[in-house]
């Protein structure tokens, strides 16, 4: 008994010094994992849950870290925590009900949505700190670091969600890594925008209804804020600067009609039809 116990000690303290080992956090295990069941954005969680131990063993880890040690990290390595973390217990989320069946909006599907409490409910500890989805997403990406660029980064196991990355993300290129998430995002016109000048109509994600206020600090104010307001036209100067010339041309001239495409909240892994294809 004391010996198991002093292997259990030792154990943990091993966890809790590679969890706090500064100047930032390894995030392998977490690639490994999203390297071995994540492909062009489709998740395996069959695989994953394979390999639950790995997954439970990450979050773990960041459940180890201390706030103070945390706080110390430069602002990118903190970013790229808890970009992670969400979406890694997002993942835990879905095996913990796998598969997640049920009816949202008066529409059987499977779909994170299911899950009663799944956003602002079930806590895991992260950093020192119980959290919820919400918790992270709101009040540390959104109001603490105050990152537009997040929202192409979190990944809400959803169709319309931006894909998930087959990588972690890392604090020394983790701007690099959400300007090229929302860039292939937003080149999809299913989830991002889609622009058909014959009808003159621009339809964009709901994302930028949802959160478009997040976009008016660094792109807000413009030619276009008199026709389609504030948050809008911050969202419309955001998305024009990843697109080709003529459609960057056709989004600044305004003019058109702005509309936002429905969310899917269909889970984001294959169908066995879609495997087969």
């Amino acid at each position: 008994m004391q010996a198991t116990f002093f292997v259990a000690c030792c154990l943990l303290l091993v966890a809790g010094s590679d969890a706090s080992a500064d100047p930032g956090f390894d995030h392998s295990r977490w690639g490994k994992l999203l390297k071995a069941h994540v492909q062009e954005g489709w998740v395996d969680y069959v695989g994953f849950a394979r390999d639950r131990e790995e997954l439970n063993q990450y979050l773990q880890w960041m459940s180890a870290v201390r706030p103070e040690t945390l706080e110390s990290w430069p602002r990118e390595e903190r970013l790229a925590f808890y970009l992670n973390a969400y979406n890694a217990i997002t993942i835990e989320r879905i095996l913990d009900h796998y598969p997640p069946d049920g009816a949202v909006f008066f529409k059987k599907m499977r779909s994170i949505r299911t899950i009663e409490g799944v956003f602002n409910e079930i806590k895991d500890r992260v950093a020192g700190q119980d959290l919820t989805l919400d918790d992270i997403e709101h009040e540390i990406l959104r109001k603490k670091y105050q990152e537009p660029l997040v929202h192409f980064g979190l990944v809400c196991a959803s169709r319309s969600c931006p894909p998930l990355r087959p990588e972690p993300f890392e604090g020394v290129v983790v701007m690099k890594q959400l300007h090229q998430a929302a860039q292939e995002f937003l080149l999809d016109p299913t989830r991002g925008i889609s622009i058909d000048d014959e009808t003159n109509r621009v339809t964009l994600s709901k994302i930028f209804e949802w959160f478009g206020e997040d976009f008016i600090p660094r792109y807000g104010g413009g030619k276009l804020t008199e026709r389609y307001g504030e948050k809008l036209d911050a969202c419309l100067n955001f998305v024009s600067q990843y697109l080709p010339k003529e459609q960057k041309e056709f989004i600044q001239k305004g003019g058109y009609r702005v509309d936002f495409l429905p969310y899917d909240w269909t889970l984001n892994e294959k169908t066995p039809e879609e495997k087969k294809e």
